[in-house]
């Protein structure tokens, strides 16, 4: 059986927001959509990501008004990004030693998908042994 790779998990298309959308707007995209992520950009290019962790820790923990952060003051960055031929192995190692949960899939340098650690596990629960043995090394 040939290996899962990052064409056969990704989600696309990306959602994205402009990096001075506001987080309150982008929740409300988040919850409409009922995804846990945006890409942030600027114009063309891919920033950063926005998760409902960010807001809830960057933002609602510290008090901050979501009406008046923008994305780029909160956002995670610089993006983490595979090539659409990656394997999921790899991927999933990539992914916990830059001890990221998302990741932006890539195909001749433009950006085509993104994949999250639950993608991962939805397809391949195996992977979460790889993840586990990763943390028990860092700790």
């Amino acid at each position: 059986m040939d290996e899962i790779r990052a064409r056969d998990i990704m989600v696309s298309p990306i959602i994205t927001v402009n990096k001075s959308e506001t987080v309150d707007r982008i929740a409300k995209i988040m919850k409409s959509k009922d995804i846990g992520s945006v890409v942030v950009k600027n114009k063309h290019d891919f920033i950063g990501i926005l998760t409902k962790q960010d807001i809830v820790w960057r933002v609602v923990a510290t008090g901050k008004n979501p009406k008046t952060i923008s994305a780029e003051e909160v956002m995670s960055s610089p993006l983490v990004c595979v090539d659409i031929s990656e394997s999921m192995t790899k991927i999933a190692r990539k992914m916990a030693k830059q001890d990221v949960r998302r990741v932006i899939v890539t195909d001749g340098g433009k950006q085509v998908g993104l994949i999250s650690d639950k993608d991962i596990v939805r397809v391949a629960p195996e992977v979460i042994e790889i993840l586990s043995e990763y943390v028990r090394i860092l700790r």
